[in-house]
C-alpha cells in the first residue's frame, strides 16, 4: 500500500492526516526542548564538540572515499 493510498483510507474514515503531522511536530518539539533543558550548559558544550568532531571525520572519510573511487567514473 503506497503512502497515497493510506492517506486517501484515513480520509474515507474521517482522520485528519494533516492534522496529525502538525500535532506530532508539536509534541516532538516540546519532548526536544524538554531534553534540552535537562543538560546543563557544560554538557551541551561537550555533546556538540562532540558531533562537531564526528561531522568533521566524516566529511573527510567522505571525500578520501570519493578520490579513491573517482576512477570508476568513465
Amino acid at each position: 500500500m503506497t503512502k497515497a493510498e493510506v492517506i486517501t483510507e484515513l480520509k474515507a474514515i474521517g482522520v485528519n492526516v494533516y492534522g496529525l503531522k502538525d500535532e506530532a511536530l508539536e509534541k516532538i518539539g516540546a519532548w526536544l526542548d524538554e531534553q534540552k533543558a535537562q543538560l546543563d550548559t557544560e554538557t551541551r558544550r561537550k555533546v556538540r564538540a562532540f558531533w562537531i568532531v564526528c561531522t568533521a571525520f566524516g566529511m573527510a572519510a567522505a571525500g578520501f572515499a570519493g578520490w579513491f573511487l573517482r576512477g570508476f567514473m568513465g
